[in-house]
């Protein structure tokens, strides 16, 4: 009857191991899957994060590239910009002179020949403005020296400079007889002054 009881215990006993051993290794298997699952979800993160790094690393090169072209551009426009600054006053200097010629070439009358013209940014005004007390600042003008048959046709020459764009005053600085030779006929030398109506960048005008 002992020996029935010792056998039913130990087939109860060994059921039971059986039952735990089966557990355990479930356990143990599960908890492996599990790690196998999580590692491989992590390598994945990993991967994906690696390129997504080298993807910004790849961009911000790129940019970084485009901002040294950029600056190199910035460095040689900086360069230039008082070669362009001449350029420009340049331009405008003789887009004014061009203006100034046409329009002395345009008030010349019949009967007046020109001798010469000269540019100066030191020709002073003749009045002072209402109620100044200090001369009349340095002006850029003309003194256009040439000859005419007739007094008149001076006087004729100085009313069209007047009108002129070019010019906001002009006066006749000096006028002279001379006589002619044999067969020649006598003439006016005159000098008249022109102030220009915009003055040139860059003229003195202390």
């Amino acid at each position: 009857m002992i020996d029935i009881n010792l056998v039913a215990e130990r087939q109860r006993q060994r059921r039971a191991s059986e039952r735990f051993a089966r557990i355990s290794l479930i356990t143990v298997m599960v908890f492996l899957v599990a790690t196998v699952a999580v590692f491989t979800i992590s390598q994945v993160t990993v991967s994906k994060r690696r390129a997504q790094s080298q993807k910004v690393k790849d961009e911000i090169a790129q940019l970084q590239e485009q901002k040294r072209a950029v600056d190199v551009l910035a460095e040689q426009i900086e360069a230039k910009e008082p070669l362009v600054a001449l350029l420009n006053e340049a331009r405008d200097s003789e887009r004014l002179w061009c203006a100034v010629l046409r329009d002395v070439s345009l008030a010349v009358p019949p009967g007046v020949s020109l001798r010469s013209m000269a540019s100066s940014s030191t020709i002073r005004l003749r009045k002072r403005a209402e109620g100044a007390t200090t001369p009349p600042k340095a002006q850029r003008g003309l003194a256009i020296a040439g000859s005419a048959l007739q007094l008149e046709r001076v006087g004729r020459f100085m009313t069209n400079l007047d009108n002129m764009p070019s010019f906001a005053e002009t006066w006749l600085n000096s006028t002279s007889l001379q006589p002619g030779g044999e067969n020649e006929i006598s003439t006016y030398r005159f000098e008249i002054i022109a102030i220009l109506a915009v003055p040139e960048q860059g003229a003195d005008t202390a």
